[in-house]
């Protein structure tokens, strides 16, 4: 089997009204719903950086079903941050308090359980590499809603 073979072939896509940027979501609170995740190895390959997706559920927000990306990192001095982030998604207190924690399942089990939260959202700028300034979001909390 080649590797071209391997690739499953996509069927047609729909472009009509598609935009060639993401929506910038101006800052403020934002009511969202905690949709799924994406792991990547950092640039250095020393950890990895998880990326957790949140869909806009607030239906008199202007970007209602925009998803937002937030960023943790494996680190053990970036933790503190997913471990507050998870807990306010609604994970145990118990398992996250313990030294070997599988990160994959307490992610997957939240997924399945799809929380809605609030999201602290800022507008910073972001200049890729080689390319032009441009705004972006952050994430810059999760607050639970009890």
């Amino acid at each position: 089997m080649t590797a071209s073979a391997s690739v499953s072939v996509l069927g047609p896509l729909n472009f009509e009204g598609v935009q060639t940027e993401r929506p910038v979501v101006p800052a403020g609170r934002v009511r969202a719903q905690f949709v799924g995740y994406e792991v990547r190895p950092t640039k250095a390959g020393d950890a990895h950086n998880i990326n957790p997706q949140f869909k806009i559920t607030d239906e008199d927000h202007p970007n209602v079903g925009t998803i937002l990306y937030g960023m943790w990192n494996t680190k053990p001095t970036a933790l503190w941050r997913m471990k507050r982030d998870l807990l306010a998604l609604g994970a145990d207190q118990e398992t996250m308090g313990s030294p070997n924690v599988q990160i994959t399942e307490v992610l997957d089990e939240l997924k399945a359980m799809a929380p809605e939260v609030e999201l602290v959202v800022v507008v910073e700028p972001y200049t890729p590499e080689g390319g032009e300034t441009r705004d972006t979001n952050k994430i810059e909390r999760i607050i639970a809603i009890f």
